[in-house]
């Protein structure tokens, strides 16, 4: 049936009746506008007209607690707007940590607690909800459950790992123990908390952390692994810092494959790409010297170690690697080199006794070796060397040009 519109009398009609249908959404929608707009000045004032123009919402309830709690530092008013919040909006987490946060203040743990627990049953999933209510747990005396809600805080916030890993650290005294229950069996996380530990001097407890690490039997880049490493070194426990990497040889062939039976150098041949770290090369790049691996010429296999200088005082190539050596012991050493310099000056090889500071040898130069020539030595260590440095060197800071390759070097231990 259609319904002429045509007399004026109609279409009053009309709008009357459309007018009658939109003014109650119109009102509503305007006091939601008024109360949005009154709401935004963010004072005691305000916030309780808004309240009171809007009885029915929680979120306004809410925000008046937390001014109560953070502002007026009125616990009483605060827990007291927290719970009407909480009764209209039981699955709001806010609300719950709200509560939790003024029962805590007022001394009642027992209600904190079970607030704390309503807060995490309604929203389990969210990182600041864990965070928040981890530190409340905290609070309250319950630090393995915080624990727990921090564990899941590392593994789904990656921009709360420093914090939550300081945080770890000073709620549990045993890093072994907090690998286990606060971090999530993610290598990364392992890794952050470990040289976290390392980085703060306490190597102890790095190295507690590292079989729990390990234990997660989990693929990671090893190169995560070199500032440990390396803070062992130079804090002098070589010992454990080999035990470490041979630990990653067993699972990685990234490094298994640059160890040689009887040969105490890695990646001896430059058969594959140095990782600038841990016992493999390490190495600084310099616009005074280019380093590359060359597959066009080797002394055996298929690739050596090009190093090209560009005209500059140089004192060494620029990389090294650590060798572990045993004291006492009559080592033979043995290297390849294949040269085109221009300089009063070649390259040599050395190694130094880390801890005496000084040269165990040094071979004759290289300057114009067009064909692979060996280089030898041999030296007894100290009764207290236990580690040397290895590297291509010189005996002086001429000007030096041109390039020279280097290839199979060897360190072994002689028979007497």
């Amino acid at each position: 049936m259609r319904i002429s519109l045509e007399s004026s009398v109609a279409k009053s009609v009309v709008l009357l009746v459309v007018g009658g249908l939109l003014l109650p959404y119109s009102i509503v929608a305007l006091s939601r506008y008024r109360s949005a707009r009154l709401a935004e000045n963010n004072d005691k004032g305000s916030l309780e007209r808004v309240v009171a123009m809007e009885p029915g919402d929680a979120e306004y309830r809410e925000r008046l607690g937390r001014y109560a709690l953070y502002v007026d530092q009125d616990a009483p008013a605060a827990l007291r707007h927290y719970k009407i919040a909480a009764g209209m909006n039981s699955f709001s987490a806010r609300n719950w940590l709200g509560v939790a946060h003024s029962e805590l203040i007022l001394g009642d743990d027992r209600a904190a607690l079970s607030a704390v627990n309503e807060a995490l049953t309604v929203d389990p999933r969210t990182p600041a909800v864990a965070w928040e209510a981890g530190n409340l747990l905290v609070t309250i005396g319950q630090t393995d459950a915080a624990l727990q809600q921090f564990r899941f805080v590392l593994g789904n916030d990656p921009a709360m790992l420093l914090q939550g890993l300081q945080l770890i650290s000073r709620l549990e005294a045993s890093p072994a123990k907090a690998a286990q229950i606060a971090l999530p069996p993610d290598p990364t996380v392992h890794f952050a908390y470990i040289n976290l530990l390392a980085q703060s001097g306490h190597l102890k407890e790095a190295k507690e952390v590292w079989p729990v690490m390990m234990s997660l039997h989990q693929r990671f880049d090893v190169k995560n692994s070199f500032f440990l490493i390396s803070a062992l070194i130079h804090s002098g426990d070589t010992i454990s810092a080999m035990e470490c990497w041979n630990d990653l040889a067993k699972v990685n062939p990234e490094i298994g494959r640059l160890q040689q039976p009887g040969n105490s150098i890695q990646n001896s041949s430059f058969e594959y790409p140095m990782l600038n770290g841990g016992f493999d090369w390490n190495y600084l790049p310099s616009p005074e010297v280019d380093i590359k691996n060359e597959i066009s010429d080797a002394h055996q296999g298929h690739r050596s170690l090009l190093v090209t200088f560009q005209g500059q005082r140089t004192s060494d190539v620029g990389m090294h690697q650590y060798v572990l050596l045993e004291p006492n012991t009559r080592y033979r050493f043995s290297g390849y080199m294949k040269s085109d310099l221009q300089s009063a000056n070649g390259v040599r090889f050395m190694l130094v006794d880390m801890k005496a500071q000084k040269h165990l040898f040094d071979t004759e130069d290289s300057i114009n070796d067009h064909k692979w020539k060996e280089f030898t030595a041999e030296f007894t260590t100290g009764s207290e060397t236990s580690l040397g440095l290895l590297l291509m060197g010189r005996s002086n800071t001429t000007l030096i040009r041109g390039s020279v390759l280097i290839d199979d070097l060897r360190l072994e231990k002689v028979s007497r």
